[in-house]
């Protein structure tokens, strides 16, 4: 269901929403999962950039 959740918002083009569910997808693949490490590095930037405090790990 967080794929399907992905792929919809992804489709809306609702980047904030997609953002976050790109966190929740890595959050809940094991950690040597590679398309965990993808969704990080793609999630992670936009937040940034969108200044999602939210999605950002605490300093």
């Amino acid at each position: 269901m967080l794929r399907r959740s992905l792929h919809l918002r992804a489709a809306l083009g609702a980047r904030p929403q997609t953002l976050a569910a790109q966190a929740i997808l890595a959050e809940n693949l094991p950690e040597n999962d590679p398309e965990r490490a993808e969704l990080m590095q793609t999630f992670r930037p936009g937040a940034e950039e969108l200044h999602i405090g939210w999605l950002l790990p605490e300093d």
